[in-house]
């Protein structure tokens, strides 16, 4: 499920962060890198379910909502991964510092908030329906 993969980048970013504070550019650089690959790598796992799944865009109200709410949330995904990539080239041109890491709080906060509605998409498109 690609909600391990979800999980593992924001813990990546989470982490990125505190070695940002520390002022490692490097760790900025790999903590980014680590991020945006698995990222991609969610994409790509939600990309082989989409292809995968037994149901199409108009096959009910179900395969409505599933495509809708996950396609979506993958919109979200693809704008945090242009972000972060940004974000990577703009620390490899040295353009943060100690004091000014605002575009980078700010990216950080964007991909937490993509990662979090994912285990609530999670949940409420994979797991209620197994419940019932």
């Amino acid at each position: 499920m690609p909600s391990s993969q979800c999980r593992e980048s924001r813990v990546m970013l989470a982490s990125l962060l505190i070695v940002f504070r520390e002022v490692f550019e490097a760790g900025l650089i790999v903590g980014l890198v680590l991020a945006i690959l698995l990222g991609l790598v969610f994409l790509g796992m939600q990309g082989v379910e989409w292809h995968g799944e037994p149901f199409k865009l108009n096959s009910g109200v179900y395969s409505s909502l599933y495509f809708t709410i996950t396609g979506i949330h993958m919109i979200h995904v693809i704008v945090g991964l242009l972000m972060m990539a940004v974000l990577l080239l703009w620390t490899a041109l040295g353009y943060f510092s100690g004091g000014r890491h605002a575009a980078a709080s700010i990216g950080a906060i964007y991909w937490h908030f993509v990662t979090f509605i994912w285990l609530i998409v999670f949940s409420v498109i994979y797991l209620v329906p197994r419940l019932g």
